[in-house]
């Protein structure tokens, strides 16, 4: 299981929860890696330092667009970074990013 902020819900269905629980977990030590197209993109947003490569590569402003919705949110925030390529980026620019990211 990963580091983050979890939300159970248990009902007949999707559209009839009966219980629901929002908890975090935090298990060892943040380990500072490499940016990979297997990083989450949840992982991503909260990295400070990322922010300049987020910027520069324009990738801060398509997460902004997505991210606004709170189904896209909860979605694209467990996807790894090479699904941004479902919603119009090239593997090229993710590629850039990950150079970008990954220069410190």
């Amino acid at each position: 299981m990963d580091n983050g902020e979890y939300n159970i819900q248990v009902g007949s269905s999707s559209r009839n929860i009966k219980l629901e629980e929002k908890f975090s977990i935090t298990m060892g030590s943040d380990v500072i890696s490499d940016v990979t197209p297997n990083t989450y993109i949840s992982d991503i947003t909260k990295r400070y330092e990322l922010q300049q490569a987020l910027e520069v590569s324009g990738m801060k402003r398509l997460f902004d667009q997505l991210l606004m919705d709170e189904s896209n949110r909860e979605l694209l925030e467990n996807l790894p970074l090479r699904a941004i390529v479902t919603v119009g980026w090239t593997i090229d620019q993710m590629n850039n990013f990950i150079q970008l990211a990954n220069q410190n």
